[in-house]
């Protein structure tokens, strides 16, 4: 029975440590590619939006994780789709 149960606790733990966040190795540049792209305090379009960025701007984000938002050097997170390289 403990075997069984630490076979489910392991795997339990596999998976939420698999759902965290890809982060890439470096700061990398990207530019706005839509007309305003919003900022928002955590990785979700319901999270408070703490600024806006205009089309064409330049930034640095720190990692996009896999769920398609990117953390941005000087704080918040954007979503990867509004920006290009």
């Amino acid at each position: 029975m403990k075997k069984i149960t630490f076979l489910v606790t392991l795997i339990a733990l596999s998976s939420i440590l698999s759902a965290k966040e890809v982060k890439t190795a470096h700061i990398e540049t990207f530019i706005i590619k839509a007309k305003k792209v919003a900022v928002h305090k955590n990785d979700s379009a319901k999270s408070k939006i703490i600024k806006v960025l205009k089309k064409g701007e330049k930034i640095e984000v720190k990692y996009c994780n896999k769920f398609g938002w990117c953390k941005l050097e000087k704080g918040g997170f954007v979503a990867k789709y509004l920006l290009k390289k």
